[in-house]
């Protein structure tokens, strides 16, 4: 007997090897030479865009055509099977997609399987998984106390429910529309890369309730410039977590906080309600404050002669780094004081 089309017997694989072989092959059961044996199909009757992998009685999305557009539905059942799962990178690049569903029968969803979807704004979950959820288009496990996926294609502000406790490892990654994030206290962990490449974010607080933060969870967000702590620093910090942020950026502590040093993963740290006076002019006019600042936050300039009645002279919006504020009228006392105060 011929045995034909396509055999792959792998022995590189990391846990077993295995044979994959087309739909139509013959000769063979569920084991060959000792082998599991996985059946490839692609299904391309109306227009389906997945390639599948059939294990025994299970099937998993393997692959989706990086042309695929619009809205996509993932079937429930394949030539009478159940699709149980999605493969690692299953959706990688698939630039027009804006809207995923998962089926009840998904039990398993590989690593990165969204990734580099940047034009994908929805991923919902049917309400009888037993396994994950979504809301507001965001992927979670089925408690909810997971964010798996925030999908790139969304973008502004957005708040992570109270309840989650983890962001998944690249929960966020490539979310470069995405401008802000509020992180409940409940969440006590951020994955690794989880808000890798989010361009759009400018300033992030991290909540006391933290405790781990893991690899290069916030690398590459080139404007990233204010990262501020509310609690004492995570027992478990990688300290790439903040590598290829802009060299200006800065992290700001309460004056409490435990567990930071000058500088922490790499960034200098600036206690906040002490400013960081950089420079100052010694003319009488114009007088001249340069001070570090913190993202989205207003600065007002006092002055005294006496130091028990102050009057404000003016203000600064901070930017995340340093900032100039110029007072071009002549002192109005042969001494007088200044000093620069953060309305929250």
């Amino acid at each position: 007997m011929r045995l034909h089309l396509k055999l792959m017997c792998s022995e590189t694989y990391p846990v077993m090897p295995k044979c994959f072989i087309n739909p139509d092959a013959i000769g063979f059961g569920e084991t060959f030479g000792g082998l599991p044996v996985i059946i490839e199909g692609n299904n391309e009757i109306n227009g389906d865009p997945f390639k599948y992998e059939v294990v025994g009685d299970t099937v998993t999305i393997k692959d989706c055509k990086e042309t695929a557009s619009g809205a996509l539905a993932i079937p429930s059942i394949y030539e009478g099977k159940p699709v149980t799962s999605i493969g690692d990178w299953a959706f990688y690049e698939c630039t027009k997609l804006t809207r995923v569903t998962i089926p009840d029968s998904v039990t398993g969803i590989g690593y990165a399987a969204f990734s580099k979807c940047g034009s994908l704004k929805s991923i919902d979950v049917g309400e009888g998984n037993t396994e994950y959820s979504s809301g507001d288009g965001v992927l979670f496990d089925k408690n909810k106390t997971v964010l798996i996926h925030f999908p790139a294609g969304k973008g502004g502000h957005y708040t992570i429910p109270d309840g989650v406790t983890s962001i998944g490892d690249h929960a966020f990654i490539q979310c470069a529309r995405l401008t802000s994030v509020t992180i409940p206290d409940s969440v006590t962990s951020i994955g690794a890369l989880a808000f890798r490449d989010c361009y759009g974010l400018k300033s992030v607080r991290i909540p006391d309730s933290i405790t781990k933060i893991k690899m290069g969870a916030f690398s590459s967000c080139s404007n990233l410039t204010s990262i501020i702590f509310e609690g004492n620093a995570p027992f478990s910090f990688r300290v790439d977590a903040f590598s290829s942020v802009p060299e200006d950026a800065k992290i700001f502590i309460n004056r409490e906080a435990t567990g930071f040093g000058k500088t922490f993963g790499g960034l200098p740290v600036i206690i906040q309600g002490e400013l960081e006076i950089n420079t100052f002019s010694k003319s009488a006019a114009p007088f001249s404050l340069n001070f570090e600042t913190k993202s989205d936050s207003t600065y007002i300039v006092e002055a005294s002669n006496d130091l028990m009645k102050w009057g404000e002279i003016g203000e600064a919006q901070g930017t995340g780094s340093s900032v100039e504020f110029i007072e071009r009228r002549k002192a109005m006392f042969p001494q007088q004081y200044y000093r620069v105060k953060l309305v929250e």
